[in-house]
């Protein structure tokens, strides 16, 4: 078999096999992110020096190629496309795990573990992507962004997530008009204000698409419903409660880097309609069994419930749905909450949470 129908037929699922491998075994963690962004910086440098020096950009029409070539380009594009295929299998547990089972916020996880997926198969992937200026460009740019936003946190001091996602859109637009857009009318100024404008144009968009988005890099590791909360652990667990249930707990155990607070809130709601007013309240990073919090429902009416707990600004981080059936019981309808650690307040105002 030869060296070009190997990469073909067999190469593709090696690598693939390889990559979810890698996930599975080496689960690299949060403090490996800003190492994937330097990995990808480089892999995008060496994609741009092969495309222009060596790919389709720079042979001439008809030119032959010689066997040094042919040799240097197989040996880069195993390289770049190594390099890439890395970084992107880091990435989509990241996001996945950020995202909610059935939410909009899975578009995201999806479109990277497609992009892992055709990253090893590296024959049209490169043709495809590598060798053509455009398709990079804006390949490298997603791949960034998705780097980036986890980055953020373990690199700077905490800030709102949002604002994370919308430096992580400013500087991947800003280095693809960059590296990827030629000379603006042959003046380095002039695509530098564009490289400004694209920048700025994607993060007004990305920070007002926010709430759509996972909130990489906080996960939602565990959560449930049920009739108590003893010592931080959910009691009574069910997903159907009857009518006069005095209380129905959600309860979520959220994971966030060390150092990390993360104002969130939980948001009742009955039949599509929202319940009483979100309870707020907040979660610290650190713990790698997620740090616990909870609110309830008192006496909740009969019907279907939904309650979700969401960052201050909106980005879902766990849902969780449950039935009251109806009986003779009568119900109130009022939600709780209260503060981390207190024993409860007023029925109407909000629950308990904790470590």
């Amino acid at each position: 078999m030869s060296w070009e129908l190997f990469t073909r037929r067999v190469s593709p699922w090696i690598s693939l096999a390889l990559g979810v491998a890698t996930v599975v075994v080496f689960r690299r963690g949060l403090w490996w992110a800003p190492l994937a962004t330097v990995i990808l910086l480089v892999a995008w440098l060496l994609a741009s020096l092969f495309g222009r020096g060596l790919g389709r950009e720079a042979a001439p029409a008809g030119a032959p190629e010689t066997r040094g070539q042919r040799l240097l380009r197989t040996a880069i594009r195993s390289l770049v496309a190594g390099l890439y295929q890395n970084v992107l299998f880091f990435l989509v547990p990241v996001w996945f795990f950020s995202a909610t089972w059935g939410a909009l916020n899975l578009v995201v996880p999806g479109v990277l573990a497609a992009m892992a997926v055709f990253s090893c198969f590296e024959l049209p992937y490169t043709a495809w992507i590598i060798e053509r200026r455009a398709p990079r460009t804006v390949w490298s740019a997603v791949v960034l962004f998705a780097c980036l936003v986890p980055a953020g946190p373990v690199v700077l001091s905490a800030a709102p997530l949002r604002l994370y996602v919308a430096l992580a859109a400013f500087t991947a637009a800003s280095a693809g008009v960059l590296v990827g857009v030629p000379g603006f009318l042959g003046r380095p100024a002039r695509q530098g204000l564009l490289a400004l404008a694209v920048g700025l144009g994607a993060a007004g968009l990305l920070y007002f698409a926010a709430p759509f988005l996972p909130p990489v890099p906080v996960q939602c590791v565990a959560g449930g419903l049920g009739t108590g909360v003893l010592e931080r652990e959910l009691e009574g667990a069910a997903e159907r409660f009857p009518e006069g249930t005095e209380r129905v707990y959600a309860w979520f155990a959220v994971a966030a880097p060390d150092r990390f607070d993360q104002p969130v809130r939980f948001v009742w709601s009955r039949e599509g309609e929202r319940v009483g007013r979100p309870f707020d309240t907040a979660v610290t990073g650190g713990r790698q069994a997620g740090y616990r919090t909870w609110s309830y429902a008192y006496r909740p009416w009969a019907g279907r419930w939904r309650v979700e707990l969401q960052t201050d600004e909106g980005q879902l981080i766990g849902r969780r749905e449950f039935e009251v059936l109806r009986g003779p019981a009568r119900a109130s309808g009022k939600k709780g909450a209260g503060e981390d650690g207190a024993d409860g307040g007023r029925p109407e105002d909000g629950g308990d949470g904790g470590a």
